[in-house]
């Protein structure tokens, strides 16, 4: 029977979500699926129990076993055994560069990438095909663009969402008020479209509390996700300088009461830009940035202190950041007003010295004895 095995070194991209949807249509066509999880976070796994304890699952036929405990080389023989027991075995492999996927790939049949569209997930998709081709030969695979920007599956709205937080900090962070519940009590529209699924909620205010039923709609629209309320009018312009505030450095354009509301580059005035690692790096030539903010997370903006560089008796140089793609780099929740000290920040202060020195070293007549670390 046929396998198909999931693979993508790089986490958050969608390989449970897939293998899942890949499952249920293979089923509902009335075929047999048995599921490998060889991903130590065991998501597949633990869905697959909670089904059973919520009295779902019990005349389906899809099996799923854990197979993250298997030493690497033995996940061919359980691909061999399930093989015996269903019409289609899928392997979900885990979201790191390892032996197991490359043999789950070469007893495989076909292997599916799944990627989203964002540079650092390409580049390591680019990695994953580089590997499937030096070790499994001509197994036959295909690269899969997931998440492209629309909200496709409702749970999310109520989550952190498709982002790359572990398993623990979901667990701990979910409640805490985060996004979408900040609507709690408002009558709310969501009407979504993506290339995979499409849907339209209508929450009322006691529908947030368990007091109503939510109404989950179609929806025929354009692709993209459009979230709509209602509030008391506030004359106090708060919420309209909370927007504008908010679209001023957001990398999407932001309409507000059918105006497009200005946007202005975060390093604006930059001397010299580089694009690096997920970064947008933006060096300053004596420019004084203690007092503005120095980070923008995509329209959320703060201060931190970065390095600078101080040539002596001479020029000042500091530097500003805008995040493209850096999951990596995280902030404190809830109150996301400080970044978490973590390798991904380390990186980000290196990141901002190899940026002082490009630009320092385009300047004429540079004198490199002449430059201290500040």
């Amino acid at each position: 029977m046929p396998v198909i095995t999931i693979a993508q070194s790089k986490g958050g991209a969608g390989k449970t979500t897939l293998a899942l949807a890949l499952a249920s249509e293979f089923e509902a066509l009335g075929g047999s699926v048995f599921m490998l999880d060889a991903d130590r976070q065991n998501s597949l796994l633990n869905w697959h129990r909670d089904r059973l304890a919520a009295g779902r699952g019990g005349d389906s036929r899809i099996m799923v076993e854990d197979a993250s405990q298997l030493r690497d080389a033995d996940i061919g023989a359980a691909i061999n055994k399930a093989r015996e027991v269903a019409q289609l075995v899928i392997v979900d492999s885990e979201g790191t560069s390892n032996f197991k996927t490359a043999y789950a790939a070469m007893d495989s049949d076909f292997v599916v990438i799944p990627t989203r569209s964002s540079r650092l997930d390409l580049e390591r998709t680019v990695e994953t095909s580089e590997m499937l081709g030096k070790m499994c030969g001509g197994v036959p695979y295909r690269v899969l663009i997931t998440q492209t920007g629309q909200v496709d599956d409702p749970a999310n709205l109520v989550s952190l969402g498709q982002s790359d937080w572990s398993d623990e900090c979901r667990a701990r962070e979910d409640p805490a008020g985060m996004g979408f519940f900040s609507l709690a009590g408002r009558d709310t529209a969501v009407s979504s479209a993506s290339a995979t699924a499409s849907f339209s909620l209508a929450i009322s205010g006691p529908a947030w509390t368990g007091e109503a039923d939510i109404d989950v709609l179609p929806f025929e629209g354009p692709r993209g996700t459009t979230i709509s309320f209602t509030f008391d009018a506030i004359r106090d312009g708060h919420l309209d300088r909370a927007v504008k505030a908010a679209a001023l450095h957001f990398p999407l354009q932001v309409t507000y009461n059918d105006e497009p509301l200005p946007r202005v580059d975060f390093l604006a005035g930059a001397h010299f830009v580089i694009e690096r690692e997920g970064y947008r790096i933006g060096v300053y030539r004596q420019v004084n940035l203690d007092h503005v903010p120095t980070i923008n997370f995509h329209g959320l903006t703060l201060r931190h202190k970065l390095p600078s560089i101080k040539e002596v008796y001479h020029t000042l140089w500091r530097v500003k950041v805008d995040i493209i793609d850096a999951p990596e780099l995280v902030l404190v929740l809830p109150a996301r007003k400080e970044i978490y000290r973590n390798p991904a920040l380390d990186r980000l202060m290196e990141i901002c010295n190899e940026a002082f020195f490009a630009a320092i070293s385009q300047e004429p007549f540079l004198d490199s004895g002449k430059i201290r670390q500040v």
